[in-house]
């Protein structure tokens, strides 16, 4: 089971819980810029401030799940933190959404 990080506990990191568990994928935890969801949890998976990502190797595969506006900005501050191997969900999660859900 490949594990992954999710930045972003919003809609869209919430809504790949079950395709990507369901496709061998481990969520170690979500990331989120905000601190109102630092220590909560989603589907038992906590959400953890971006500083919390210092205590993970540098190999880790982070996935951003996060709308348009705030791309930028966390790609930054993955960049800052030393962070390469990461990707984007955006326009994957309609992709995943259609074959989860629709044609389930």
């Amino acid at each position: 089971m490949d594990k992954i990080v999710l930045w972003g506990a919003g809609e869209i990191g919430k809504a790949l819980f079950e395709p990507l568990m369901a496709n061998n994928m481990k969520i170690e935890c979500y990331i989120d810029n905000d601190s109102k969801k630092w220590g909560t949890e989603y589907n038992g998976i906590m959400i953890h401030q971006p500083a919390h990502l210092y205590g993970l190797d540098k190999s880790t595969k982070i996935y951003v799940t996060v709308n348009n506006s705030f791309e930028r900005q966390i790609i930054s501050q993955l960049s800052d933190m030393g962070f390469e191997n990461w990707g984007y969900f955006f326009f994957f999660f309609f992709v995943v959404f259609f074959f989860y859900y629709i044609k389930k």
